[in-house]
């Protein structure tokens, strides 16, 4: 198997309520990510706003779940 055809599972952990997102992401295209520092929009730009997410999280270990960042924004108003 060659690497541009392997696959890495991002995972990415809920502060709030711990539920657990993933997604596989192509390998060549998350060494461009981490070890390139490539912006995640750059990389993956036909990903939604919240599979990206899960891999900013996954990265810093920071992650807010869709439902949770809704929430918190309808209590903030």
């Amino acid at each position: 198997m060659k690497l541009k055809d392997m696959n890495v599972l991002v995972k990415a952990t809920c502060y709030d309520c711990k539920k657990e997102d993933s997604l596989e992401v192509n390998l060549l295209d998350w060494s461009e990510y981490i070890d390139e520092g490539l912006l995640v929009q750059n990389v993956w730009p036909d990903l939604s706003t919240w599979d990206r997410e899960v891999i900013i999280g996954h990265r810093t270990g920071f992650y807010q779940c869709a439902l949770c960042n809704a929430l918190a924004l309808e209590d903030s108003q």
